[in-house]
Parts: structure tokens; C-alpha cells; sequence
């Protein structure tokens, strides 16, 4: 055969843990299990700077926060012209490309490389986009406005079921779309298709038959940390209450939440199996490398926090599992079917194991690493508003800068981070890891040491208009 095809897939607000084959108890994923077990799965990966537009921008580019530029959210953040992207670069290489979905790039119909996108911006709408492309199939089918008539906002803890059928719900446009192109697709060419769902993202609503396969499930206990005694709180689990109703919530609303954030999983997994069947049926999955990942986590709950913007587990570890082509050379790793690898991987690193895979260009100075690499990484580091990370995937060391407050937790014997271990002798080593990585790049290290900033107190302000509520958009 030729260049395979590669089909990448991605969710936003999927924790690393969710999924059946890595033990979750609650969560039905059994596509993805399937993929897991034809393939490989990474079970320390991490969304370095973990929030959707700094995440996504970092595996277009294969550059961590220091080598882009982006250490927050920040909307309308735009990829420099001058900057590859793996879309870029695959197009150049020969391939048909194409993305659907949720990109969160700005401008919102910039393809940045791509031949052609599809889009569903959950409602965003800048710089002079009118409707995306799945608002415009709604009004087509007579659901003019509709779409957020069911009245839970982006950025609040509620759940219900989605008010419209289920074939109009995100999750399964963004699957029947993808199946549209492999049926437009030019036949003369591999294809690169970026699969984009917007869910799990809140609002959490699932539809009707989701939400009843979780309604008597049980959910698990959120994490809590002993730590969360001590004084001052870290501001990254202050803000996520300031931002949204977390704080608001009772037990029953809790797990309600949990329920249709797990049912939100299992549809996307149903919505790959349709696609993967679509792929069989025209006999081109045997012929097509295959990767899922999500753009960061969600905290659901963990150390009374929701979302995502922070270290801990919950949020900056998320699902990566690549199952490759069927004449993939496996001599090019020590991969074999359903391995489990627990080395830690950045999802920057996608960006140059793609290229490989399409035999393209892999641009010099990134700081992504291939992950069919002989090499692995020692450590993975990262930074989000004034927090930093690093981690071996067995312990892991987290500064906030707010506050000079250090953490260390060994993931192996508390893989829920309830337990801070953060006595010198532990952290000492670690905190001059940080130190030597970020001397060159960041003021926060003067005279090798690290720079704190003043807390602002455990209480927070409520924003205003920070639930992100959506309207009619006639």
C-alpha cells in the first residue's frame, strides 16, 4: 500500500481515567477499549497548558506554552503565519485534509492548512461568523435557534436531558459529517480527517437514551485532598468556583452531573463506533492510522472544583490511544497490541508522530518528541496562569506561584493527589528540575530561585456573565 490514512479523533473535557480498559468502574467506553486493545494506550499523558485553545494550538504545532507563546486562555489567539501546522504539512505531503467539528481557532473559518473545514464552534460566534456549519444544518431541518433552548450554560454544573432528537445532538453531526467526507472524498489520495467532538464540554446533555443508561449507575467519590485544610487554598481551585456553581451544588445535583458527564463519553464512543463502521464498510480501516485524545480533563468534583485550568489529575491527564495501520512497521517501536505505556507523553507529541506516519516533513526547534521514538521523555512539564508542573508519571511536583505553594504526590500510591507529600527532601530535587527548565524562559526564576507572587486570600468573587449562556441566534 501506499501513505496510510490517518484518521486523528478528538473529545474536549475527557479525563485520562475515563475509560473502561483503564479501570474506570462506571464509564462504558467499549469502542475506544476496542481501539485501546487493537493498539497502544499512553496512561500518562498530559495536556501541558490544559484549556482548549492553548491545548489544540500546541498539537498543530508540536510547540509547548514557552515555544508558541500562550500561557492562558486567551480567545481570538491566532497560530503566527510563519509557524508550520501539522495540517499544513500533511496537506503539503499529499494528503486530502480536512477537519470537523469543534477547531476553536481564530479566525473562526481560518484553516490554517486545512483543504477544508466543517465546523461546530458550540455557539461562539466572532469575527464575523454568522452561523457555523452545524447551526446552519439545524435551521435547515426547521430547529432555527433551538439548539440552546435547553438553557444550561457553558460554564454552569447542571445537567438535563438535550431537548432535540438525538440525530441532531453535536456529538452525532460531528460523526455523520466525518462519514459524508469519506464519501466525497477524492479516492486518488490518503486521507487526513480531524475528527473534533465538542463533548464531554458542558452543557451536560446528553440525550434520552444516554442519560437512562447511567440514571441508577453509580458514580465514584470525587477526590479530596487533606491538604485542602491547609492555608492559603491554591487560586487555580478558587477561580473554578468563582467562574461557575460548583460550590452551589448538593450531592443529588452532583451526581446527576457525573451521570450525564459519563453518558456525554459514552455516546462519543457509540458515534466512533458508526464511524469506524462506515470506515469497514468501504474498506479503508485497515488502511488508516488512528489516534483519540481529549484537549484536558474536567475536575468533575475533585478537590471541590469543576473544569479544567489546573495540575491535578483530573484535569491536565487526559485519553491518548493510537491504534495504527495494518501494515504499520512495528519494527519502528516496541509497540505491541493492547500495550499500556506509563512513561509521560505531551499531546504535542502527536504532531511529529503524524508527520512520521505521513511521511512528512517534521519542522526543526519543536519541542514535541515523536512518540515512536526509542527515547522516551524523562519528565513532561507544564505552565497555566502561574501554575507549573512536572512529572515522571510517578511522582509529580506542582508550584503555584500565587502563594509560593509547593506540592508532591506520588501518583503510583495516591493516584487521587489526596496526599501532600511536600516535605524538602522530596521536593527539593524537584523544584530545581522546574527551576533549571524554566531559567532561560521565564522571569518567575531570578538567581535560581522561584519567584512567588502574594496570595489573594481563600475568598472569591463570583463573576458576572461568566456562565457563558447562549441565546437564540436568529
Amino acid at each position: 500500500m501506499g501513505k496510510p490514512n490517518i484518521l486523528l479523533i478528538s473529545s474536549d473535557h475527557h479525563r485520562g481515567d475515563c475509560l473502561s480498559v483503564s479501570g474506570h468502574h462506571s464509564v462504558m467506553t467499549p469502542q475506544l477499549d476496542q481501539l485501546a486493545f487493537e493498539g497502544v494506550r499512553f496512561e500518562r499523558a498530559y495536556s501541558t497548558c490544559p484549556k482548549c485553545i492553548p491545548a489544540r494550538h500546541m498539537v498543530m504545532t508540536g510547540r509547548d506554552s514557552y515555544g508558541f507563546g500562550i500561557h492562558k486562555y486567551i480567545e481570538g489567539t491566532k497560530i503566527p503565519p510563519d509557524m508550520p501546522t501539522l495540517q499544513g504539512l500533511v496537506t503539503r505531503a499529499g494528503y486530502q485534509t480536512q477537519a470537523v467539528g469543534k477547531m476553536h481557532l481564530f479566525p473562526q473559518r481560518c484553516r490554517y492548512g486545512f483543504e477544508n473545514m466543517v465546523i461546530c464552534e458550540e455557539g461562539r460566534v466572532l469575527e464575523g461568523l454568522k452561523r457555523d456549519d452545524y447551526e446552519w444544518e439545524l435551521e435547515d431541518k426547521g430547529y432555527r435557534g433551538m439548539i440552546w433552548a435547553h438553557g444550561i450554560a457553558n460554564n454552569q454544573a447542571a445537567a438535563r436531558i438535550w431537548h432535540l432528537p438525538e440525530e441532531l445532538h453535536s456529538t452525532n453531526w460531528v460523526a455523520r459529517e466525518g462519514c459524508k467526507f469519506f464519501e466525497r472524498r477524492d479516492p486518488a489520495k490518503p486521507f487526513f480527517l480531524w475528527l473534533s467532538f465538542p463533548k464531554p464540554h458542558p452543557p451536560y446533555v446528553p440525550p434520552l437514551a444516554y442519560w437512562e443508561m447511567y440514571r441508577d449507575r453509580d458514580v465514584p467519590v470525587p477526590a479530596m485532598g487533606g491538604w485542602l485544610n491547609e492555608d492559603p487554598v491554591p487560586v487555580c481551585l478558587l477561580d473554578s468556583v468563582s467562574t461557575c456553581n460548583v460550590d452551589l451544588v448538593d450531592d443529588k445535583e452532583r451526581m446527576s452531573v457525573m451521570r450525564a458527564y459519563y453518558a456525554l463519553i459514552t455516546q462519543i464512543d457509540n458515534q466512533i463506533g458508526f464511524v469506524l463502521g462506515d470506515l469497514r464498510e468501504r474498506g479503508l480501516l485497515d488502511d488508516t492510522f488512528i489516534v483519540y485524545f481529549s484537549d484536558h480533563g474536567d475536575l468533575m468534583w475533585d478537590h471541590g472544583a469543576m473544569y479544567k485550568a489546573a495540575f491535578y489529575e483530573g484535569a491536565a491527564r487526559v485519553p491518548l490511544i493510537i491504534r495504527p495501520h495494518r501494515e504499520f512497521d512495528r519494527k519502528k517501536t516496541d509497540w505491541q497490541p493492547s500495550s499500556a505505556f506509563f512513561n509521560p507523553v505531551a499531546l504535542y507529541d502527536i504532531m511529529p508522530t503524524l508527520l512520521e506516519v505521513a511521511g512528512a516533513e517534521v519542522p526543526e526547534g519543536i519541542e514535541a518528541v515523536s512518540l515512536f521514538s526509542k527515547k522516551e521523555r524523562e519528565f513532561v512539564y507544564g505552565d497555566y496562569d502561574g501554575d507549573h508542573f512536572v512529572t515522571d508519571g510517578r511522582f509529580k511536583y506542582l508550584w503555584h506561584r500565587a502563594g509560593n505553594i509547593e506540592q508532591f504526590f506520588d501518583l503510583k500510591e495516591d493516584p487521587k493527589e489526596e496526599h501532600n507529600i511536600n516535605d524538602n527532601k522530596n521536593v527539593k530535587p524537584w523544584r530545581e528540575l522546574l527551576i533549571n527548565f524554566l531559567k532561560d524562559k521565564d522571569p518567575v526564576v531570578r538567581d535560581n530561585e522561584l519567584i512567588s507572587l502574594p496570595h489573594p486570600g481563600n475568598k472569591f468573587t463570583r463573576e458576572q456573565n461568566h456562565w457563558h449562556n447562549r441565546g437564540a441566534h436568529f
